[in-house]
């Protein structure tokens, strides 16, 4: 790049289309597919530093990426988070092969230092087989294939999961159980197997098999603590299907060692569909011999006569005995859909269970959901609560409060969101109990019929102010302010039950609430917000755009919202909240969308990084060619100064001063500077030359307060 150009950059500025106090975000950087139908973002997955910039990166899954002349051969893509450049590539190489549908995490697999990848194809044929399952090792550093394994037999389907196991064979680097629950061995047919290698050369450590017809050993199967005193961790194994004994579905449930893949124990569900081993946790301690014990949860088991009513056991680690179970009162009862382990309530020193029965029907309602507290040492029931709503499922889920009402227990919250009340159907509502009593402390209906309230829910920091977190709900089917399904989110005060603030979607089929998780702190209040995403949305007049909104938790105000550009671009759907790439104190947001249709191409697909991040933010007004574009700060310190940076080289890290690092790869410049006004505003103005229509710059402000520097979010802009 000449000097000469970057001389004429200094004066010349072009900028995003935000306007100065337009609430969107600004973009970093943006990489799109380099083809039709590349997919590029449909899915994406933070990880560790890959090229060595000491920075996370991330994964773009593109499992339907068409390749060169193959269709849905898929495609695996790493990116750096810093500029969105592309670290290495992996795609298929076959018709519908759907590479990159499954990719695990086990860590370093070839001591590189550099964590590594497994990517899963269960339906994969080879070694004439048909349907074995195949499983790709591809290092983390440039994306070359590691080492490839195929399934044991036909229909194996190897790689239906990849657990990373930890280093089980001394050598330093992450070991692999491949589980292959489909796989027959020997004169067997399905009875299963699970298999240890070790992660640097796939070389076969232990191989577990069921030994029995339909066993399916390795359907569930996770590491755990050490049950046999060896000090390694070992691994247990779930098949609910399993079929035994005479029984059909009856279930089985395996702990084996993990140094040599033998059975410690087996443990067969006694009846037909009791479906043993449907889900399993490993727990503390509950019989005090010292290990870990296992919780069992078959919800849709049928026991004592009784059909989907479930069943709830806790079992002892170490021998494999059960320590106690309880069943289902009555048909479709789903007991143990949910559960939380909570302080111990009733003084004999082990922890207590909360127990969900959503589909508990009593006193004449159908599915009015029940919700028990049970003695963790044996089992035994302290106290019960019913739902008082037909199919409104009390206890399908549970949120944890602090202690709400000053017993010395943490409270908890449950939402019914398909519950009618006041004469509404499937307005929902959120109550909160005690732990101790389990006595309803409060309760808050949606307003509107069909709004569902309750189906999300949060935990937030306090913001009532009595020193309490409160809770945040939303309704994301709600019909508000004459829209249709625009959706709503509600901030409760978690101590009594009422409203702090509402917001609604502002457009049909807003969906607002859908799907919220916790933010940093992005508008520096000193209080983490709120991220509300709605990927299939419609907004600005289009359809299946997405949205993506930043919501300030303090008060409900909307800080920030980025809207997908076409149709089928569902912005939200596939995001990275990631580290605070450009020093604003927030983290920032990358956001993919595998369906969108840029630069002439069809669905290839593209990446955007948002800079998420609003106390001290840089705008930059719109302007044509030969006209005066204005940089602006606002949120500083009144008399602070600001600083204007930019660089046509793109996004980096580069050190200006000692405590001043800008999100900027050098050659940097310095644009102008300000002083901030009473309003903590402040402001340069710069003439647009002509001659750079379609270059890209990138622009960053700094505030200065007696050498103390602060950053706003650095800004992609485009000359026009």
């Amino acid at each position: 790049m000449s000097k000469k150009f970057l001389c004429t950059f200094a004066g010349a500025f072009l900028a995003s289309p935000l306007l100065a106090q337009d609430p969107s975000p600004s973009a970093m950087w943006n990489t799109v597919g380099a083809n039709d139908y590349a997919n590029l973002g449909a899915k994406l997955v933070g990880v560790g530093d890959l090229d060595g910039d000491g920075k996370t990166d991330f994964l773009s899954l593109a499992p339907n990426a068409d390749v060169s002349i193959f269709s849905n051969a898929g495609r695996v893509t790493a990116l750096s988070a810093v500029d969105g450049s592309v670290i290495w590539e992996y795609v298929g190489w076959q018709d519908s092969q759907n590479f990159g549908a499954s990719v695990s995490r086990p860590g370093d697999l070839n001591g590189d230092g550099i964590e590594d990848f497994v990517v899963a194809e269960p339906g994969a044929n080879g070694n004439n087989l048909i349907s074995c399952g195949r499983v790709t090792g591809v290092s983390g550093t440039n994306g070359v294939t590691l080492w490839q394994k195929y399934g044991a037999s036909n229909n194996a389907e190897l790689g239906r999961s990849v657990i990373a196991a930890g280093d089980l064979n001394g050598d330093g680097l992450g070991d692999l159980l491949l589980p292959q629950p489909m796989a027959s061995t020997g004169t067997l047919t399905r009875n299963g197997m699970v298999e240890l290698i070790s992660g640097n050369a796939y070389i076969s450590i232990w191989t577990a098999e069921g030994t029995r017809d339909g066993e399916m050993l390795g359907s569930l199967t996770k590491v755990v603590d050490d049950v046999d005193g060896d000090g390694l961790s070992d691994v247990i194994t779930g098949s609910p299907e399993a079929s035994t004994n005479g029984h059909y579905f009856n279930g089985v449930v395996t702990m084996l060692s993990s140094v040599d893949g033998s059975q410690l124990w087996q443990l067969e569900g006694g009846d037909s569909l009791a479906r043993l081993g449907e889900a399993i946790t490993f727990g503390g301690d509950v019989d005090g011999d010292s290990l870990g014990d296992v919780v069992l949860r078959s919800p849709s088991a049928s026991t004592n006569g009784l059909y989907d009513n479930g069943s709830f056991l806790v079992v002892s680690g170490g021998p494999g005995t059960v320590i106690w179970s309880v069943d289902g009162p009555s048909h479709g009862s789903s007991y143990g859909s949910s559960y939380k382990f909570v302080n111990d309530i009733n003084g004999d020193g082990v922890l207590d269970v909360l127990i969900g029965i959503p589909g508990e029907s009593n006193f004449g309602m159908a599915e009015n959901g029940a919700i028990r507290a049970l003695s963790g040492l044996d089992g035994s029931m302290q106290w019960e609560v019913f739902g008082f709503t037909p199919f409104g499922r009390l206890g399908s889920s549970f949120l944890m409060l602090g202690d709400v009402n000053g017993d010395g227990y943490d409270e908890f919250s449950t939402g019914l969101d398909t519950a009618g009340t006041q004469g509404r159907i499937d307005n929902g509502y959120l109550q909160t109990h005690s732990t101790k009593t389990g006595m309803m402390l409060w309760r808050f209906d949606g307003t509107t019929s069909g709004e569902q309230l309750g189906k999300v829910t949060l935990f937030v920091e306090d913001i009532s102010g009595d020193g309490i977190g409160d809770i945040v709900v939303s309704s994301h089917l709600a019909d508000v302010a004459g829209f249709g399904d625009n959706g709503k989110i509600t901030a409760i005060a978690s101590s009594y039950g009422y409203q702090l603030w509402s917001i609604h979607g502002d457009s049909n089929r807003e969906l607002l609430g859908k799907d919220m998780r916790s933010a940093s702190d992005i508008d520096g209040d000193g209080i983490k917000d709120l991220y509300a995403f709605s990927p299939r949305a419609d907004t600005q007049g289009l359809r299946d755009n997405g949205m993506v909104k930043v919501i300030s938790t303090n008060d409900g105000s909307t800080i920030w919202r980025y809207d997908g550009g076409h149709d089928g671009d569902r912005i939200g759907e596939a995001r990275v909240i990631s580290y605070d790439h450009d020093y604003d104190g927030a983290n920032d947001i990358i956001l993919g969308s595998g369906l969108a249709t840029t630069g002439g191409m069809l669905s290839n697909g593209a990446v955007i990084a948002i800079s998420s991040g609003r106390a001290l933010r840089l705008a930059v007004d719109r302007f044509r060619s030969g006209h005066w574009a204005t940089l602006s700060l606002h949120g500083m310190l009144p008399g602070s100064r600001a600083h204007f940076f930019g660089t046509l080289s793109g996004p980096g890290n580069t050190v200006m001063l000692p405590g001043l690092t800008l999100a900027l790869y050098a050659p940097v410049i310095l644009l102008g500077s300000d002083n901030a006004d009473a309003t903590g505003h402040a402001q340069i103005n710069k003439r647009v030359p002509v001659g750079f229509t379609g270059t890209i710059a990138w622009l960053q402000g700094v505030q200065d307060n007696l050498g103390t520097y602060s950053t706003s979010n650095m800004q992609q802009s485009t000359f026009q």
